[in-house]
């Protein structure tokens, strides 16, 4: 289609469009201009009748006034002389002043005379009962209308609007004191409507404002008039606009809604108004038109053609040499030297496109050189996670040709037990997310290797093609991290062997030169039995070693409760710090509930921790602790510890701080900073800890002090109540026979020796085939044990737990105690599970084993 036709028929659109919206606007503001007009008219006519009713009511108002400021109404009200009502009081003297009732009130309110223009009754029912309750006693109405100058207005009587004019009876001198109150009532009767139209110019009528149904025209005048609008002028119908306006009555309660009728202009009057508009601007409109496209042809359109056809020709012949010629010095002309710029920078592009073709070409030639010799492994896959793209360095690294790997699946080259972690790769890649993770890969010869691998995801357009890999070989790298570690733990076990030798080697010293100052002692009493105390002391550190050793090693069985680790924690600052010169803080975070722990153990772990803190400040200084309740979460994590709710105990220290060299060696067991300490207690504190569910972390700067954090998991429940045992004293003769079942023949002699003591008579047998044959063979004699001990690891043989398993199928009643040297295993801490009654940890005393006899023997049968 031509310039030419689409600019007329554009033109005939616009002017189409044009005089659409013109009559269109042009019937809008004229209908709203004479719906303005119809309206101010009739408000006019309402404000014309509000003047005619205020009239009237003034002129009611005179006449009352004249009758009540005279004295012989005066005197009536006083002595109701009859002379007065026959002179003044008939009806045609109230027809004559335009009253339909004329009440006399005395100033409680009660009536006293009632005259009426239609009868000669001097009756209260000449009156509605509503209208003379207005003026009840007490009453607004009835107080305003005893003052000067009283009241005039409407009101409804007998559900008709009247006039109502009320005055204070006076004397002609307008004094008093009030005798009472004279009432003028005047309906609004038809020959006063039919005035009043004629004055105002159209029908007026009255409305109580209750009666008004809603979604009226009444209803709709009354919001308007509610808003604060004086008067208010609205369309009725097609050929009627009604005014309102409100009244109110005697009391200011009662709206009295008032409006008039009025003639709207005459829609066929408008109609032609409209025609007439809309036509002569049509014509003005098109005449202009025309002469717009004829000069617009002649100015534009032919050099806009010229234009066109020499653009053509170029685009038809691809020559971006030719150019176009427009003469003068228009913007058509300045578009064609626009134009001919146009083509010299396309012939310039072309020819950097070409040159660019050429070097990107070349660049292709060099990243494919790049991809291939690359050190690290590239590889591509599909959605469905087969290889599209792979270099030749992981062709090299997996032993396979590039033809061998195309189209193949990854996971075909993934050692099975790296192929969850390459799925859960492609997922965590699928959702968006890049990753990086270590994977062993099989190579075609069988050979395993690992792959540091990190991906992300490839798109098209906006679609997922497929997924990107590069991956680097760690396989040597990660073998001699393995060397190292190993050459360290040997250096690390090394240390820890030279450290049980010396610390054993003392105690053994102290042990094995008492126990000679003892013999050698034996007619001195006391100087043996010092010498033997030594040596039991010297023991029982070897004991408090061994156990040591064995918490770091495996941990330790807790025996958990839930403990109040607030009074832990201050009785072992308290203690510990006692003598010291340091000063103690210890501040609580909100409610620090009961942690799930071993007692014995959470105190051994605070007080390893106040112990180096009290060592590390020599010259005094002050120990801060710190309890606070914390939730361990992904985004939130403590050390090892497993996401919960946790206690934790931060504990700082103002002393000297560690050396940078040593935080590393901190919690290698033997090294220590100290000249009297084993370098056994942080070891054990953090083995504690984490054997509890939580974990122990340090920061120290050297010179400005250490700080400590201990997390143990809150517990679910109160504080257990421990039970104090009671004191046994001294040790008792007690009967029964005891089994004793140890693989070490001196071990399984010192306990049956100590039992006999106590009066037990006892039998010791190796393992637990021999502990059940002896057993059996004593319940054959009719003369079975009343306990058993068992050890609990019995080397080459069978062991307490199987022994108590199989003891129990045969005989149930069989009372079993468990006893081991590993007292850090679960069976010690949990023996009723295991189907123990009791346990027994060595190395234990006499005292010791006098106790868990006496608790599992069996009580005494009542006679």
């Amino acid at each position: 289609m031509k310039l030419r036709t689409r600019l007329l028929i554009v033109t005939l659109i616009a002017l189409t469009v044009f005089v659409a919206a013109f009559y269109v606007l042009t019937s809008v503001t004229i209908d709203r201009t004479y719906a303005r007009l119809d309206s101010q008219n009739v408000e006019r006519q309402v404000l014309r009748a509000h003047s005619y009713l205020s009239y009237s009511l003034d002129t009611l108002g005179r006449t009352c006034s004249d009758w009540a400021y005279w004295d012989d109404t005066y005197q009536f009200v006083v002595d109701r002389n009859a002379t007065y009502i026959d002179s003044n009081l008939t009806p045609d003297s109230l027809t004559t002043i335009g009253v339909d009732i004329m009440v006399f009130l005395d100033t409680s309110g009660k009536v006293v005379y009632v005259g009426s223009a239609k009868t000669t009754s001097q009756t209260l029912d000449d009156v509605p009962p509503d209208f003379i309750a207005q003026f009840g006693p007490g009453t607004t109405v009835l107080t305003q209308a005893l003052r000067s100058p009283g009241l005039t207005g409407y009101t409804l009587v007998g559900g008709h609007v009247a006039f109502v004019a009320g005055r204070p009876i006076l004397t002609s001198a307008v004094t008093g004191p009030a005798r009472g109150v004279l009432i003028f009532v005047r309906y609004l009767n038809d020959a006063f409507f039919a005035s009043m139209a004629e004055t105002v110019g159209g029908n007026v009528t009255f409305q109580p404002a209750d009666q008004v149904q809603p979604e009226t025209v009444e209803s709709q005048a009354l919001a308007l008039l509610a808003a604060g609008q004086p008067t208010v002028g609205l369309p009725a119908g097609t050929d009627d606009v009604r005014g309102f306006t409100k009244l109110t009555d005697l009391s200011g309660s009662t709206t009295l809604l008032l409006s008039t009728t009025a003639k709207r202009t005459q829609s066929a009057e408008i109609a032609r108004l409209k025609s007439m508009l809309v036509t002569i601007t049509s014509m003005i409109v098109v005449l202009l038109l025309g002469l717009g496209l004829l000069v617009l042809n002649r100015t534009f359109m032919r050099r806009i053609a010229s234009l066109g056809r020499q653009v053509a020709d170029v685009g038809h012949t691809s020559d971006l040499a030719l150019r176009v010629r427009l003469p003068g010095s228009d913007e058509l002309s300045q578009l064609a030297t626009d134009v001919n710029t146009t083509l010299e920078s396309l012939q310039q592009t072309q020819r950097d496109k070409d040159r660019m073709a050429e070097e990107l070409e070349r660049d292709r030639k060099r990243l494919h050189d790049y991809f291939d010799h690359a050190h690290d492994l590239i590889f591509a896959l599909d959605t469905s996670g087969k290889v599209t793209l792979v270099n030749q360095s992981a062709c090299s690294v997996l032993g396979y040709e590039e033809k061998d790997l195309l189209g193949r699946s990854m996971l075909d080259i993934v050692s099975p037990d790296s192929r969850e972690f390459m799925l859960r790769a492609n997922d965590e890649i699928g959702s968006g997310d890049s990753v990086a993770r270590t994977i062993d890969v099989l190579t075609r010869d069988g050979n395993r290797r690992t792959l540091d691998l990190s991906g992300q995801r490839l798109w098209y357009n906006g679609q997922p093609t497929g997924t990107f890999y590069i991956a680097r070989d760690v396989t040597d790298r990660i073998r001699m991290e393995h060397e190292l570690l190993h050459n360290e733990a040997l250096a690390s076990l090394g240390t820890l062997a030279a450290g049980i030798a010396h610390d054993f080697n003392n105690v053994l010293t102290v042990v094995k030169g008492s126990i000679s100052l003892a013999d050698s002692s034996l007619e001195k009493p006391a100087e043996s039995q010092h010498h033997l105390e030594v040596a039991r002391e010297a023991v029982d550190r070897a004991q408090a070693l061994a156990g040591q050793l064995l918490t770091f090693s495996r941990g330790g069985a807790p025996v958990k409760e839930n403990v109040d680790v607030e009074s832990i924690v201050q009785e072992v600052a308290r203690f510990v710090l006692s003598g010291s010169g340091i000063a103690l803080q210890v501040s609580l975070d909100g409610i620090i509930p009961a942690v799930e722990a071993d007692r014995n153990q959470l105190f051994q772990v605070v007080q390893n921790i106040i112990l180096n803190a009290r060592d590390a400040m020599v010259s005094g200084g002050t120990l801060d602790i710190a309890l606070r309740c914390q939730t361990v979460s992904e985004e939130h994590p403590f050390g090892i510890a497993a996401p919960g709710d946790y206690v934790v105990i931060r504990i700082a220290d103002s002393g000297s701080g560690i050396a940078p060299e040593d935080m590393k060696l901190l919690f290698d067991p033997f090294f220590t900073t100290k000249p009297s300490g084993h370098g056994v207690g942080l070891s054990t504190a953090r083995s504690i800890a984490r054997r509890h569910g939580g974990d122990l972390l340090i920061e120290s700067v050297a010179d400005k002090g250490t700080m400590v954090w201990l997390c143990v998991p809150v517990a679910h429940g109160p504080v257990t109540q421990t039970q104090l045992a009671k004191s046994e004293g001294k040790p008792v003769s007690a009967t029964g026979r005891l089994l004793v079942m140890d693989d070490e023949q001196t071990v399984a002699d010192v306990t049956c020796a100590m039992a006999r003591h106590l009066g037990y008579e006892t039998t010791a047998v190796p393992d637990g085939e021999a502990a059940l044959t002896a057993y059996a063979q004593a319940v054959t004699e009719q003369h079975p044990f009343d306990l058993v001990i068992m050890d609990l690891t019995v080397p080459g043989g069978m062991g307490g737990r199987e022994a108590v398993q199989r003891l129990h199928e045969l005989y149930p009643d069989a009372r079993v105690i468990v006893s081991s040297g590993y007292s850090d295993d679960a069976s010690i801490a949990e023996y009723a599970q295991r189907g123990f009654i009791a346990s027994l940890a060595k190395p234990y005393t006499m005292e010791q084993l006098e106790h868990v006899l006496r608790k599992s023997s069996r009580p005494p049968l009542s006679s």
